[in-house]
């Protein structure tokens, strides 16, 4: 058995980097022929798709070919509510196209030679408003509970595929699974309700299929998340936008064979990733503060050839007074005639002062910042402002303002202040 598994499309974000590994998409599954294919939601980028956009026309030819080429047809996830909301639920409509927003165990029947049936069991997102609808008490009270429902709606469907053990069980969720990383080097930490891999495991499941998380992977053994189909912005830049296939053979298991207590089954999943022909982006940043010849119009000076990717964004750091001089359109030329496709560019001003103020901070007195200040303005500070400042970080301020009341009472302190 044969599973395609993508997510996170997130079509009206780019609608041209979609449109193009979307056709890959459906042209590999043309190839692949899989038995089923899944979403597991963000098939938008907005709740407010208008269903005459030209997103929601991609997202529809986009699931017409799918479900032609997938035997048993599509299984839509509703992943989460601020970017697919309801909309993807015109899909339902469609002949083999399956859309979910509610927990729930979907029955295929006599579909192979292998088995005669498998069990789709699907989670949307959980969020805290919903969870907050359905359960009373304070925020210690909701986290606890939260834990149990969601074990306890794992445990349900794996009593639910109990009645079928010669398939497959595949589940399919978008949320965030404790230890996934959003890139080669950062883990989600924080940001939403996280399942334990115990949780799931309750589901007694052959695959679990996942959205939500950009950057594939394989976050615990059989749980799999497609990441998405090209990269969002430029925070994705490491990672590699693409596809899941995974191949599910069952068997039953020859240490049972005969037992009285009936047949068990064995399913094995072997997956592969493909990569989609998605533009790559790189982030480049450099300084030219203080550099001796700062306005270089070759851009090789500060970029090398094999950080050049399709979409290039560069920062570039410079003293404010000088940014007009720096040669921005030079440089954008020369990363497009080098190979980049879109080059976009800021500048980092860094005002003159500041810099200059670093010796003012590096002294910690207040004597010997308002010294240093004055070396920088060429001014000079007179004796009674350097006592001044003494009383203020050496006396409380009632006696720091006694002194100075009573030297501007005084006739010859008032004429020296």
């Amino acid at each position: 058995m044969k599973i395609l598994h993508t997510a996170d499309w997130h079509i009206d974000a780019n609608l041209i980097e979609a449109g193009r590994c979307l056709q890959f998409l459906w042209r590999q599954a043309a190839e692949i022929s899989p038995d089923l294919t899944i979403i597991a939601g963000d098939m938008f980028n907005s709740a407010d798709v208008r269903l005459d956009s030209e997103a929601a026309r991609l997202a529809m030819t986009a699931v017409r070919k799918l479900s032609e080429y997938s035997g048993q047809g599509v299984i839509i996830l509703i992943g989460t509510p601020s970017h697919d909301g309801l909309a993807a639920k015109i899909f339902s409509g469609l002949d083999k196209v399956w859309v979910c927003d509610k927990p729930n165990s979907i029955i295929f029947h006599n579909t192979g030679a292998e088995y005669k049936n498998f069990v789709v069991s699907v989670l949307p997102q959980p969020t805290k408003q919903y969870l907050e609808s359905v359960i009373e008490g304070d925020i210690e009270d909701l986290n606890r509970e939260m834990g149990v429902k969601l074990t306890a709606i794992c445990t349900g469907f794996g009593a639910a595929h109990s009645q079928y053990p010669d398939g497959p069980h595949i589940c399919v969720g978008h949320f965030t699974v404790k230890g996934a990383m959003i890139s080669p080097t950062q883990q989600m930490i924080g940001y939403d309700i996280e399942l334990g891999t115990f949780q799931l495991n309750s589901a007694h499941p052959t695959l679990w299929c996942l959205g939500h998380i950009h950057h594939a992977q394989e976050v615990a053994p059989g749980m799999l998340y497609s990441g998405s189909l090209y990269r969002v912005d430029f925070g994705e830049r490491e990672s590699t936008p693409g596809f899941w296939v995974h191949n599910i053979v069952s068997a039953e298991d020859p240490n049972t064979v005969g037992n009285a207590g009936g047949k068990k089954w064995l399913h094995d999943v072997q997956s592969v990733f493909t990569e989609t022909p998605a533009s790559s982006m790189n982030k480049v940043k450099f300084d030219i503060v203080g550099d001796p010849d700062p306005f270089c119009e070759d851009a090789h000076t500060y970029i090398e050839d094999g950080d050049i990717t399709d979409k290039m964004q560069v920062e570039i750091k410079c003293y404010m007074d000088e940014a007009g001089q720096v040669p921005l359109d030079a440089i954008r030329e020369s990363l497009l005639e080098r190979g980049a496709k879109e080059v976009d560019i800021t500048l980092q001003r860094i005002p003159r002062p500041n810099v200059r103020s670093a010796k003012i901070l590096a002294v910690e007195a207040l004597r010997d910042k308002l010294i240093a200040r004055a070396e920088i303005t060429d001014d000079e500070v007179a004796p009674g402002i350097l006592e001044k400042a003494d009383y203020i970080e050496t006396m409380k301020a009632e006696a720091v303002l006694n002194i100075i009341k009573k030297q501007f009472e005084g006739k010859g302190h008032a004429k020296n202040a």
